[in-house]
């Protein structure tokens, strides 16, 4: 039987074959022929509704994107709503000892605590237009959205705890020391002569989650890939339509209005969700360096770096009214739309256009 290999997506009507030749290794042969071969998934409807990830498949998604210690979490959005992971609760060695036996069940029941739906997210997110490019709203139907969702707050204590380990003080972009750092000074624990700008410092923090973000991301798409899924990148959306959708709270930011947080689910260490930046600078410490609760249940040295870091971030905070200053408080990444492709998915190409025999246009 002869079957023609098309790729004009406008055309209602003519032959087609499945996707899913088009990618194996003897589509590829035929592109290598002289055919050509698209570049993103169709925007053509497939004859079949594709079918929804299982949840063995999203397990197996998120748990890509997380193989770092620090991963961000998701937002994870289908057709049955929206929802979000809680990596830190997630027991990291019995998931590496289960993948080395090959328990998969066991993955996808150990992992579905830790996917937690968004009640307050609307039923229908923004997938139409002006949300998402005309060219990719079949795309973003019927998929699977992994988006990661940065802490800029979580990353910027670190960044300014690194540097205060390195006895840099922390300064504004005059060179006036932020915080109480007298007592370190005088201690030899802080160097003004090492002073950091906190511009500099929320620049490189931000510089490092994105990294992390796009990690994340890439994860993803290759163990999709992997699993013979569809999952482009998901370009050609506005991610800055989710937030509100989906219900985080919005605050002005230093880019206009910016997600602070979303009740329940992410929940960064700034006001409403600590009282302040010191309490802040503490939980912080004993979520990420195994420091105490509180001041008065720590001692020596470590207890007045701490103490000095939440100074720092309360000054910043009552200085300029956010924290971080220059940066936003939460980063949503484009991460990638994924689908198991429908059975007759497929590209067209009309053959009135054609004015003679395309060479490698007939495959037997």
């Amino acid at each position: 039987m002869t079957k023609h290999l098309y790729c004009h997506a406008a055309v209602p009507d003519g032959p087609f074959v499945p996707r899913q030749d088009v990618v194996s290794r003897s589509g590829l042969h035929r592109a290598a022929a002289g055919t050509a071969l698209a570049d993103r998934s169709p925007t053509v409807p497939s004859r079949a509704a594709a079918q929804t990830l299982s949840e063995l498949e999203r397990t197996l998604l998120i748990l890509a994107g997380a193989e770092r210690g620090a991963s961000p979490d998701l937002l994870i959005i289908d057709d049955t709503g929206a929802y979000a992971t809680r990596l830190r609760s997630v027991d990291r060695e019995t998931i590496r000892a289960r993948r080395e036996r090959g328990d998969l069940p066991g993955l996808a029941e150990q992992m579905r605590p830790s996917i937690v739906r968004i009640d307050e997210a609307d039923d229908d997110p923004p997938r139409t237009w002006p949300h998402a490019d005309r060219p990719r709203l079949a795309d973003l139907s019927q998929s699977t959205l992994f988006i990661p969702v940065g802490d800029q707050v979580d990353s910027l204590l670190e960044r300014l705890w690194t540097a205060i380990g390195e006895a840099a003080p922390v300064c504004d972009d005059a060179g006036r020391l932020l915080g109480r750092p007298a007592q370190l000074i005088a201690a030899g624990a802080l160097r003004p002569d090492r002073a950091v700008p906190l511009a500099t410092i929320e620049a490189d923090a931000r510089a490092r989650l994105h990294g992390e973000l796009a990690a994340t991301a890439a994860g993803i798409r290759h163990m999709a890939d992997a699993m013979g899924l569809d999952g482009p990148p998901l370009s050609g959306f506005d991610l800055a339509s989710l937030p509100g959708a989906v219900g985080f709270r919005m605050e002005d930011g230093p880019q206009g209005l910016d997600a602070i947080g979303l009740d329940g689910h992410f929940e960064p260490l700034v006001p409403p969700y600590v009282g302040d930046m010191e309490e802040a600078a503490w939980r912080f410490a004993e979520r990420r360096h195994d420091h105490p609760r509180s001041p008065s249940d720590a001692g020596g040295a470590r207890e007045h770096l701490v103490a000095y870091l939440g100074s720092v971030a309360q000054d910043a905070h009552d200085r300029f009214g956010r924290f971080p200053a220059t940066v936003p408080t939460l980063v949503l990444a484009a991460g990638a739309a994924v689908r198991r492709p429908a059975p007759q998915r497929h590209h067209r190409r009309p053959t009135a256009r054609l004015a003679g025999p395309m060479r490698g246009e007939a495959v037997r």
